[in-house]
């Protein structure tokens, strides 16, 4: 008798308990399969905002998913956020088996700009440097990248710059500018100049280092200079003569007095009474002259040198003393008698003055005005 008649008289004999069996088998099948879908692990989840200040920008959880659940539907089912503002660590597509730790990071959004271009990105790098290299973007250490390569890349981070440095360096010939020196001349009238010797500019070979930023010249340094035409100093002579008032250009020549006058302008005779009233300084020139002119505003006279030389009136003038200032009056005398005359400068309103104190009396310069 062989093996497959025995094996059927078998199932004959013992028909119910094979199907009990048979049952038996599938339903541990059924259960095994069951189990093996429903099985489950824990997984990490780490959701980043990935902001450069906010306290809680990241939050971690562990949850117990299926295994056999795509990452994409466990994060679903937590509800994160799955969308293109954010990036996931691994794939999406990939089973709860095969993964431990799930990271959803917010993309920073923003602009390149280099080399005169811009270019948009939507990042979950770690660092601005990173940014730059996923995009191919390279740069030096004299670039200039702002912010810096090191910092991180968060939404906070919106643009991102790269100024080109290039350092050269140029030679070629330049101008040295001449020196001006000035020298008065007495015999020349203010304001008036005098060119003695002409000024010449000089040549010189140079190199320097120049840097620029995006091609624009931001910085130059000398590195060296051959001079080969050394420059001429130019002189200029300047006129410290004062003009003679027009006011005092047409007045008459004084004929009163005990001293004969001497040679010289109008102006001259007043600045020479002025110095020898007042004193020297500006002072007490403008205390004199002012006095002089509040008399012609009074009728006291049709002009300054007819209050001066009237009679009985300025002892400088009576007495001759004002000869030793006459032609070389002091500048200080000279500028308060062009200022009150022409520029109408008055330091008071006053009418007489005496060389000692009396009631009511006010001190300019030694003298007491009243």
């Amino acid at each position: 008798m062989n093996k497959l008649t025995l094996v059927k008289r078998f199932l004959k004999r013992y028909k119910k308990e094979t199907a009990i069996i048979s049952g038996l088998f599938v339903l541990v099948v059924i259960i095994g399969v069951t189990c093996a879908f429903n099985a489950t692990k824990d997984v990490e989840l780490v959701l980043d905002e990935n902001k450069a200040t906010a306290a809680d920008a990241v939050k971690t959880e562990v949850i117990n998913a299926q295994l056999q659940k795509s990452v994409e539907e466990v994060l679903q089912d937590q509800g994160y956020p799955v969308s293109e503002e954010y990036t996931i660590s691994v794939d999406p597509d990939k089973k709860v088996k095969d993964v431990d730790t799930v990271t959803v990071k917010k993309n920073a959004v923003g602009q390149i700009k280099v080399d005169g271009k811009t270019v948009d990105y939507k990042s979950a790098a770690e660092t601005v440097g990173d940014l730059l290299n996923d995009n191919n973007i390279q740069y030096d250490d004299d670039d200039i990248v702002t912010p810096a390569p090191s910092t991180a890349l968060t939404t906070d981070v919106s643009n991102v710059t790269i100024a080109r440095i290039e350092v050269k360096e140029e030679a070629g010939e330049k101008d040295i500018p001449f020196e001006t020196e000035e020298k008065e001349n007495a015999e020349l009238e203010e304001g008036t100049r005098n060119v003695v010797t002409q000024g010449v500019v000089g040549k010189a070979d140079f190199v320097d280092k120049v840097t620029y930023q995006d091609g624009v010249e931001v910085k130059r340094e000398n590195i060296s200079t051959n001079t080969k035409v050394e420059p001429v100093k130019e002189v200029v002579e300047v006129g410290t003569k004062k003009a003679v008032p027009e006011s005092l250009a047409s007045s008459p020549s004084p004929s009163a007095g005990n001293a004969t006058q001497s040679a010289g302008s109008d102006f001259d005779l007043i600045c020479a009474i002025v110095a020898h009233e007042g004193g020297t300084s500006y002072e007490g020139a403008m205390g004199v002259i002012s006095c002089v002119m509040n008399r012609v505003d009074a009728g006291w006279g049709p002009d300054a040198v007819s209050v001066l030389t009237a009679p009985g009136q300025f002892a400088s003038y009576l007495d001759g003393y004002y000869t030793q200032y006459l032609g070389n009056a002091p500048a200080a005398v000279q500028q308060a008698v062009t200022d009150c005359m022409e520029g109408g400068i008055r330091s008071h309103n006053f009418t007489s003055f005496r060389s000692y104190q009396t009631s009511g009396s006010v001190c300019i310069a030694g003298n007491w005005y009243f």
